[in-house]
């Protein structure tokens, strides 16, 4: 959670196994203090509009603190004084990456199964079909 000026007020123990850093750390400083000037200029445009009152929702790529490179879905939603003004936003941020590489396997079955059905017939292909709809689901 973060208020108007930009700063972490909470972060939960998920937040703060990923980035390894414990909540004393991080509490109070500026957002663009702890991601750094070129991750902050990404999400800049973000906060903006959620601090206008507005919920923001995108998906994205962050590189985490392991080295690898993530991709994360991410909401910010507006916390409102009891004046009705913007007092801060919460950050909900979700990993999405074996999702992504689920439905990219899933994708690259579909397109193998599309070709082969091309080359074998409609029989085969009812087969793949098959196949194709118990690989995807047995993935996800």
């Amino acid at each position: 959670m973060f208020d108007a000026q930009e700063r972490y007020r909470f972060n939960n123990k998920k937040y703060e196994e990923w980035y390894g850093i414990s909540a004393t750390e991080i509490y109070g400083k500026h957002i663009k203090e702890f991601v750094g000037e070129s991750m902050y200029e990404t999400v800049r445009p973000y906060i903006e509009t959620v601090l206008s009152g507005e919920t923001v929702t995108y998906e994205t790529k962050i590189l985490a603190p392991d080295g690898t490179i993530r991709d994360v879905h991410v909401s910010y939603v507006p916390q409102f004084s009891q004046g009705g003004e913007v007092a801060g936003f919460v950050a909900l941020i979700n990993d999405i990456t074996e999702s992504k590489q689920s439905q990219k396997l899933c994708n690259r079955v579909k397109n193998a199964f599309a070709n082969l059905q091309k080359k074998c017939g409609l029989f085969l292909g009812k087969l793949m079909l098959i196949l194709e709809i118990y690989l995807c689901w047995a993935t996800n």
